[in-house]
C-alpha cells in the first residue's frame, strides 16, 4: 500500500466502570494471576481475503498506566492466543491489529481473576481511496455570546456507507493523508475537538483542520469548538462545506444582534435559564457550497483597517518633515 497511516478507535480507559462479561484470567497466586488472551481478527470488507498474517499488538494498562506490552501474529484462521500472561493488579487490555498499513482496535477487555480467559474480536477493513460514499447526515453550528467572544461549537454526524476505510490519496508535506478537511472562519482560535478525532491525527491549520485518520464504515458523532473574537459591529462568517450534507442546521444566541444572510428563521428554542436560541436549517448542501452570513449589533466600536491606520501615521509624519522644513527656511 503506498500510504501508510493509523486508525485509532479512541477508546476511554476509566476503570471504576467494568461489566462482568469479556473477562478472563486464571488461577491467583500470592504476587497476582496469569491471564490468557485470544484475539480473532474479522475482515468486515465483504469479499475480501482473511486477515492472516496481520500484526496484532496488545497493550495492557493498570492505573491509567501501560504496563505491559505484547506483539504477535496471527496465525491461518486468523487468530492469535496470549497464554501465561502475568498481571498483577484488575487491568485493561486493548488489542490492535495492523492490517493493510492501517492500525485497527477493538473494544477494551477488563482482566481480573473471575475467570479464565479473554476473547477480543477486532474487524478491519481494507482501504479505498473513493470518498463518494463520505457524507454528513446533519450538521449543528450552534453560535453563541461568551465572555471570551463569540462561541461556535459543530456537532457532525459522519456516515461512511460502504464496508472499506476510506483514506485519501491527497497527502500534506509529511506524506499524511489528507482525509477529511474542516474550513472554519477566519480569525478562529481556542480550537478544541472532543469526539470523535484523535488529537495525534488531527492538524489544525490557519485556515481550518484536516483529519488523516481513515474513516472506517458506519456513523460516527464528531464534535470540535472555536471561538471568534467580537471585535466590530458586524461579524461575518462563512461556513464551507465539507462533506454533502443532508441538514445544516445553524443556532444562533445574541441578544440584541440581528441575522443576515440566512433568510428567515425556521424557529426558535428556549434554553435553560430562559434564554433562547434561534435556528436556521438549510438542506441538500454539496461539498463546496458556501453559507454566508453576518451577525450585526454587537456593541463594540468599529476598528479601522490596519492599512487606514498605516496611511494616517505616514501622512502624519510627512505633515510633521513639512512643518519642520518650513520652521527652518524661515
Amino acid at each position: 500500500m503506498r500510504y501508510i497511516i493509523t486508525l485509532i478507535m479512541v477508546l476511554n480507559l476509566f476503570f471504576p466502570v467494568f461489566c462482568a462479561a469479556d473477562m478472563a484470567c486464571c488461577a491467583e497466586d500470592a504476587n497476582g494471576f496469569t491471564a490468557s488472551l485470544t484475539v480473532d481478527v474479522i475482515n468486515g470488507t465483504e469479499g475480501a481475503s482473511a486477515a492472516a498474517d496481520d500484526t496484532v499488538t496488545i497493550q495492557i494498562y493498570g492505573h491509567d498506566q501501560l504496563i505491559k506490552k505484547l506483539d504477535g501474529v496471527v496465525d491461518a484462521n486468523s487468530q492469535i492466543v496470549f497464554s501465561d500472561i502475568h498481571i498483577t493488579g484488575q487491568s485493561m487490555a486493548i488489542a490492535k491489529v495492523k492490517h493493510g498499513g492501517m492500525m485497527f482496535s477493538g473494544h477494551p477487555a477488563v482482566i481480573t481473576s473471575d475467570v479464565n480467559n479473554v476473547n477480543i474480536a477486532v474487524y478491519v477493513y481494507e482501504v479505498s481511496y473513493d470518498n463518494s460514499n463520505l457524507s454528513a447526515a446533519t450538521h449543528h453550528m450552534i453560535i453563541e455570546t461568551g465572555p471570551d467572544g463569540l462561541k461556535i461549537s459543530e456537532y457532525i454526524q459522519l456516515k461512511n456507507v460502504s464496508d472499506m476505510a476510506i483514506s485519501s490519496e491527497q497527502t500534506d508535506s509529511e506524506n499524511r493523508p489528507v482525509v477529511l478537511k474542516m474550513m472554519l472562519p477566519k480569525e478562529f482560535h481556542n480550537f478544541k475537538s472532543i469526539s470523535y478525532f484523535d488529537e495525534n491525527a488531527l492538524i489544525v491549520t490557519r485556515d481550518g483542520f484536516y483529519d488523516t485518520m481513515a474513516i472506517p464504515p458506519g456513523e460516527y458523532s464528531a464534535a470540535f469548538f472555536y471561538t471568534l473574537d467580537i471585535d466590530r459591529p458586524t461579524i461575518n462568517i462563512t461556513k464551507k462545506i465539507s462533506l454533502p450534507t443532508s441538514d445544516l442546521i445553524i443556532f444562533i444566541e445574541a441578544d440584541g444582534t440581528r441575522v443576515e444572510g440566512l433568510g428567515q428563521p425556521d424557529n426558535t428554542v428556549s434554553r435553560s435559564g430562559g434564554t433562547s436560541m434561534t435556528y436556521y436549517k438549510i438542506s441538500g448542501l454539496a461539498k463546496g457550497d458556501e453559507v454566508d452570513f453576518r451577525i450585526k449589533g454587537f456593541n463594540v466600536a468599529e476598528k479601522l483597517p490596519v492599512e487606514i491606520i498605516l496611511v494616517m501615521v505616514f501622512g502624519v509624519v510627512i505633515i510633521f518633515v513639512i512643518l519642520r522644513l518650513r520652521t527652518r527656511r524661515n
